[in-house]
C-alpha cells in the first residue's frame, strides 16, 4: 500500500532504521524515523504546496527511476503563476534515485484531470538542497528534441 498523509499528519516508525517500500507517497504531512523508497509516484495538490504545506521525510528518501510527480488539482495552478517556486517534498538526509543523486529530469511531472489551465507545460520541478520545488517558468521556454 502507499502512504497518504493529511495536513499536519505524521507517521513515526518505531525504529530509526525501519525501511519501507511504497508505490506512492501523497499528501502534506511528515514521516519520521524510518527510511522510505517510493517506486511509482508522489501526489500533491497545488493548494497545499503554495500554502507552504508539503511532504516531509525526516530520514532517507529514495526515489526509483522514473517516479512521477502528480499535481492532483491542476485547475488551481493558474492562481499561483506569479508566486516563487515552493517545495512539494523535503527529505531529511538523502534525496536520491538509484544512481545516488536526484536529477529532476528523472522525475516526470504530470497533472490530474480535469486540467483547466492551458499552460501546464510551463510548470517544472527542480532540486534545491534536499527539496524538490514546483514552480512556474517565466520568460521564454525552449523545447529541444
Amino acid at each position: 500500500a502507499g502512504i497518504t498523509l493529511w495536513e499536519n499528519g505524521s507517521i513515526v516508525f518505531p525504529a530509526a532504521n525501519t525501511q519501507v517500500d511504497v508505490p506512492f507517497l501523497a499528501g502534506c504531512g511528515t514521516v519520521s524515523n524510518g527510511a522510505i523508497t517510493v517506486a511509482n509516484r508522489i501526489e500533491c495538490t497545488a493548494d497545499d504546496i503554495f500554502a507552504g504545506k508539503h511532504l516531509r521525510v525526516c530520514r532517507n528518501l529514495t526515489l526509483a527511476d522514473g517516479v512521477t510527480v502528480v499535481v492532483t488539482d491542476p485547475e488551481n495552478l493558474v492562481q499561483y503563476r506569479n508566486m516563487r517556486a515552493m517545495p512539494l517534498l523535503e527529505a531529511g538526509t538523502v534525496l536520491a534515485n538509484s544512481d545516488g543523486a536526484l536529477s529532476c529530469a528523472g522525475l516526470n511531472l504530470t497533472f490530474g484531470s480535469p486540467c483547466a489551465t492551458t499552460d501546464v507545460s510551463r510548470w517544472s520541478l527542480r532540486k534545491k538542497g534536499n527539496s524538490i520545488l514546483l514552480g512556474y517558468v517565466k520568460g521564454l521556454v525552449l523545447g529541444f528534441k
